[in-house]
């Protein structure tokens, strides 16, 4: 009985012992200082420098003038993202069409791989982000058209400098 009134008043000593006031003046002087370092950065315009126009204000998004977006092009270019149909050079012929760049580039994991290594031609399945796309057995691991590295976003790549 002592030992479990001696464990309790332990507990109590160092719950109540660990408690302090905050010091919140460090907080906001860190706060001061990435407030400060977001209006260097930006040219001083702050914060909504960083805010990404919306998908359909064409105008706003970084392009090239030659080759101007328009809603069709987009349209285009989400068919074509998910098409299958262009996956024509696969390493076993059992896989051709089965391939596309969603395949790698999942939009519900930002547009990368769902797992630590996409694998498109040679890779099955899918699972909810593409954690379950894994390798086709009858695959040689060589075979697999994978990258050496995590597959990068491929949206937003015009703000991008280094890919």
């Amino acid at each position: 009985m002592k030992l479990k009134f001696f464990a309790i008043g332990v507990g109590a000593a160092l719950a109540f012992g660990a408690c302090k006031k905050d010091d919140n003046g460090s907080s906001v002087q860190v706060d001061q200082q990435l407030q400060e370092a977001i209006l260097e950065a930006s040219g001083g315009v702050g914060p909504t420098f960083y805010t990404l126009p919306l998908s359909n204000d064409y105008n706003k998004i970084p392009q090239d003038p030659r080759n101007p977006l328009t809603a069709e092009k987009v349209e285009l270019g989400a068919l074509l993202y998910h098409e299958t149909g262009i996956g024509l050079n696969p390493k076993q012929t059992s896989h051709m069409g089965e391939y596309a760049c969603a395949s790698c580039h999942f939009a519900s994991a930002g547009f990368q791989a769902g797992r630590w290594q996409a694998i498109s031609d040679g890779g099955l399945g899918f699972g909810v982000n593409g954690e379950g796309r894994m390798p086709d057995p009858t695959y040689d691991p060589t075979e697999l058209d994978v990258q050496p590295i995590r597959t990068p976003s491929s949206m937003n790549m015009a703000y991008q400098e280094a890919i």
